[in-house]
């Protein structure tokens, strides 16, 4: 994948559980929402009971990415970096 291709010109791919609807309102083509089933919740839950500082939320987001399988996950927070379930990509390395 080319992280410095947008998700709309269909050279990238992504997914995030429905919780991005709430957070970003996004008409990408190719960004797949999934909801977030019992499975989901119970990998979340493990992630805040190993990693104190993490809210719920973001525990649910990388939960959502370890779960189903993604290589790799992009956020704007640091800390998400110090958690080692998923390899964690900083978007302004990439801007």
């Amino acid at each position: 994948m080319n992280s410095s291709v947008p998700f709309d010109s269909g050279d990238a791919t992504g997914t995030t559980s429905v919780l991005t609807m709430h957070e970003v309102l996004t008409n990408s083509a190719n960004v797949t929402l999934h909801p977030i089933d019992l499975s989901l919740c119970g990998i979340a839950a493990g992630l805040r009971a190993k990693y104190a500082w993490l809210r719920a939320p973001d525990a649910l987001q990388i939960g959502t990415a370890i779960g189903l399988g993604a290589p790799i996950i992009v956020t704007n927070d640091q800390r998400w970096s110090r958690v080692t379930e998923v390899e964690v990509a900083l978007l302004r390395n990439f801007i």
